[in-house]
């Protein structure tokens, strides 16, 4: 297993993390998740994992934001953290009240009327039946989804797909939960940066699971 830095704007790989220190990897059902990374103070690592840029795992489709990093030079180990795509949630705002309302049509309703997220869509609407009938109102969408996703044992997760330059994001929801939550020992291979084309990202097919949001390839966007 590799990691893979992406640009912060366009996705598109930056280099490649194959030696460790430690890393934990947190990819939660319906709550935010977080993960964290401990590497040598190399100056390949130092230059490449910056915060805003995206970590994704060879073995998944889930994107990590870099969130802090720990140093700046190279006294000690350097250490950083942060969120999967999900993070995205937690920058957007809503009043909207949701109250006796089907559950996925409510999530997609709030993430549809958001401040536009760039390269981040509505996918395909899957069915469920499931109505959410509490009340809710106020906070972030990731506040809404959580909660929705809590009472209607509902998950979501943003995920990355396509290659090189039309790398895009998307947001899946699925029924039963999918917790995966991993320590990985310290890595043994080396550092390299990407020679080639990017391969393509694959997506594994779940019985359970529904595409909420799916990005929009096209030109990199600043994020607000």
């Amino acid at each position: 297993m590799t990691l893979d830095v992406l640009d912060e704007l366009t996705l598109a790989r930056l280099g490649r993390v194959e030696v460790w220190v430690s890393l934990y990897w947190d990819e939660p059902y319906n709550t935010e998740g977080e993960f964290t990374l401990e590497v040598r103070p190399t100056e390949e690592n130092l230059s490449l994992l910056r915060e805003g840029r995206w970590l994704r795992r060879s073995d998944s489709d889930i994107p990590m934001r870099i969130c802090h990093r720990s140093n700046e030079n190279q006294d000690s180990n350097l250490v950083v953290t942060g969120f999967p795509g999900t993070w995205i949630f937690t920058k957007r705002a809503c009043t909207s009240i949701v109250k006796n309302e089907n559950a996925e049509q409510a999530m997609r309703r709030l993430v549809s009327a958001m401040q536009p997220w760039p390269k981040l869509e509505l996918g395909t609407l899957v069915g469920f039946d499931t109505t959410y009938t509490a009340q809710t109102s106020g906070g972030s969408i990731m506040d809404y989804l959580m909660t929705i996703g809590a009472a209607c044992d509902l998950g979501f997760r943003v995920r990355l797909s396509g290659k090189t330059s039309r790398k895009n994001y998307g947001s899946r929801s699925t029924g039963p939960p999918l917790t995966q939550t991993t320590v990985f020992p310290p890595s043994g291979a080396t550092f390299s940066r990407p020679r080639g084309p990017l391969a393509t990202a694959t997506t594994p097919t779940l019985p359970s699971s529904r595409v909420l949001a799916r990005a929009m390839p096209g030109p990199p966007s600043p994020w607000a």
